[in-house]
């Protein structure tokens, strides 16, 4: 009852103590089952089956829950042959089955799942044997009308049970078997599927129409199925890793050798006064122009009858004029100096 009042301190504690026990062992929302969409095998061949299979291929490539699949039209299902498409018109959400549509398109999947799971090939067969009647139901009974929500449960069980999959689960204590299988097993089996493959989860999201994190509970197993224990010989700290470590340093090392000699360098270092590099880095350099060899780059200051330095003693060489064949004066502070014998 509203009365516009503000509520007791002591109503509202008695009301929170009332729920409490009412939701006391209940414990979370119970996961629903769920099959491998990449190992079911669609009977396309068999005229009777087509229905099922195309219930079954559409609703798990589009996340579709069964009363989703009944209300289906022909007109809700557009095929484009030319660019191998499947476009669906769905509702936006559970709750609202007339106004706001939404569409979600499918392509041509054989190259990654082969034509008896592809969504493009698999709508198509079934769309062969239809009637056109864009207002007509798009999956129907025996009789030509719309599929309740058990006859399309019923339909995809049987595509798993062909496919020997178990359709009952044992029960908690004190129960017997339970039906493995409800209405949105195809958008939970559909979701994991498309984590397996690495699809991102926003992108799940969007195909779905999530607009919560609802979806986590859907795809949370989805890790399991592709979980692989490391082998002994790889978990970190073992000799095997340590030698593995070891040899990859050392072809990265050879590779930046390979790398280090293919650089084109000169064996004179240009500065104010010309000098050769050091011993141990000139084996592993090449010069930058065969011409480089012959000329050296001085300093006028550089050019003072004095006897050549050994390399050992000292950094800087100067040239006794007896080594040079001739000067020939440039601009600024520098002269191109000949060797003799070059």
């Amino acid at each position: 009852m509203r009365t516009g009042s503000p509520v007791p301190a002591d109503v509202e504690l008695a009301v929170r103590d009332a729920l409490r026990s009412i939701e006391r062992g209940l414990g979370g929302p119970a996961l629903k089952d769920s099959f491998k969409l990449e190992d079911i095998r669609l009977p396309l061949q068999m005229l009777d089956e087509k229905q099922k299979s195309a219930i079954v291929a559409v609703g798990s490539w589009f996340l579709l829950r069964e009363i989703e699949i009944a209300a289906l039209r022909q007109k809700h299902m557009q095929i484009d042959r030319e660019a191998q498409t499947i476009i669906m018109t769905l509702w936006a959400s559970k709750t609202d089955q007339i106004g706001n549509l939404v569409t979600r398109t499918h392509r041509c999947y054989c190259g990654s799942v082969g034509p008896c799971l592809c969504p493009f090939h698999v709508a198509l067969a079934f769309s062969e044997g239809l009637q056109v009647d864009p207002e007509a139901p798009l999956f129907t009974d025996r009789a030509g009308s719309v599929l309740s929500k058990s006859e399309t449960i019923e339909s995809i069980r049987s595509i798993l049970q062909w496919n020997s999959v178990p359709l009952v689960r044992p029960g908690p204590a004190g129960h017997q078997q339970v039906e493995r299988f409800g209405g949105n097993v195809l958008r939970v089996s559909g979701s994991q599927f498309m984590a397996r493959r690495g699809v991102p989860l926003s992108t799940i999201m969007l195909v779905g129409q999530w607009g919560s994190s609802s979806i986590e509970r859907y795809v949370q197993e989805a890790e399991l199925d592709s979980f692989v224990l490391p082998n002994k010989k790889d978990v970190p700290g073992s000799s095997t890793q340590t030698e593995t470590v070891a040899l990859l340093q050392e072809r990265v090392q050879s590779m930046a050798d390979a790398i280090e000699k293919l650089q084109l360098r000169p064996d004179l270092v240009i500065a104010k006064k010309a000098h050769l590099r050091d011993l141990r880095r000139q084996r592993r350099l090449q010069p930058l122009d065969p011409e480089t060899q012959r000329y050296l780059w001085l300093a006028p200051d550089c050019l003072e009858p004095l006897d050549l330095v050994q390399a050992e003693t000292r950094r800087y060489h100067r040239l006794a004029p007896d080594c040079l064949e001739a000067l020939d004066l440039r601009h600024g502070d520098t002269v191109w100096c000949k060797l003799a014998g070059a």
